[in-house]
Parts: C-alpha cells; structure tokens; sequence
C-alpha cells in the first residue's frame, strides 16, 4: 500500500489536531511560538510519527528528505527542537524510515518522495494563512525538491518488489 503523508497541529499536552481541522483552528495556530507538531507517514499497518516544529519538519524532513531521496540518497536528518535524527534510506523501490523516538518501517520509495513534497506545500500553505512568515523560508526549499524530483531517477532495476 503507498504511504500517505499527512501533518497535524500540536495544541498543547498530548493533543494534536490533523491537518483538516487546522483550517479551523487558526487563532490557536497564530498564537503558537513555535507551532509544533507533527509528519505522520502511514504505509498499510505501519505509522511514523515524527515530532517536531512544523516548519522545521517541512524544511528539513519533506522538502529536505525529497531532496535527498530524489537524488539517490540517505539522509540523516537531526531534529530540530530535540536531539536525535530521522534517517531515511532508499533501498531501490522502498525507502527505510527509522530514528530515535520512531520504529523501523519500509513504505513505497515513490509515493512517499511525491507525499512528502505535498506535506511541504500544505505546511507552508498553512503558516502563510496563519501569518506566521515561516513561507518565505519554506518556499524555496519546496521549489528546491520539486526540482529534484523532477530531474531525479523515477525507476530503479528490476520491478517493484513487495516490500519486506
């Protein structure tokens, strides 16, 4: 099953809003300093949920972790408000996703590069609604991975296998 690739909004303790209601929520989002929260990637029973603020998780984890990926490579990326990292290896079709605080999962290579990109883009649509001006950073590291998507490999040896 592809993955799906979504974001939510923290809004204090252990809630957390997705990314469809956020719209809703924009008084709390304009309040928040920083807006944290989360990418939360779903491949069939599988779910990473990687914490963090959410403009850093657009930069660094969808936008940056595209780049890489488009570009045939690993990618460890740190997070921002903690230590540790998220560590994103191609392995032909597939891409490993493991890191401190997240399990070890293996989703659809393409699906998840394309998914990320659109987190990216949702992310920043939102920041820019809520007048948070993270946009103007995010934008260009968005059009940074739509050009490496577009000039990356989009197929690999060998047909897709199943995953593992």
């Amino acid at each position: 099953m592809p993955p799906e690739v979504r974001f939510q909004i923290h809004l204090g303790d252990q809630m957390y809003v997705d990314e469809d209601a956020a719209a809703s929520r924009l008084d709390e989002v304009r309040t928040r300093d920083p807006v944290d929260g989360a990418v939360v990637i779903t491949g069939g029973q599988e779910v990473v949920k990687i914490e963090d603020e959410l403009a850093a998780l657009a930069y660094r984890i969808c936008a940056g972790g595209a780049i890489e990926l488009a570009n045939d490579r690993h990618a460890a990326i740190a997070y921002f408000d903690k230590p540790g990292y998220v560590r994103l290896d191609p392995e032909g079709w597939h891409v490993r996703i493991s890191g401190d605080y997240l399990p070890e999962v293996v989703v659809e290579r393409l699906p998840l590069v394309d998914g990320l990109l659109d987190c990216a883009d949702r992310i920043a649509a939102l920041l820019r609604t809520a007048g948070k001006g993270e946009e103007a950073v995010l934008e260009p590291r968005i059009a940074e991975a739509r050009a490496a998507i577009a000039a990356g490999p989009r197929t690999w040896l060998g047909e897709p296998p199943d995953p593992p």
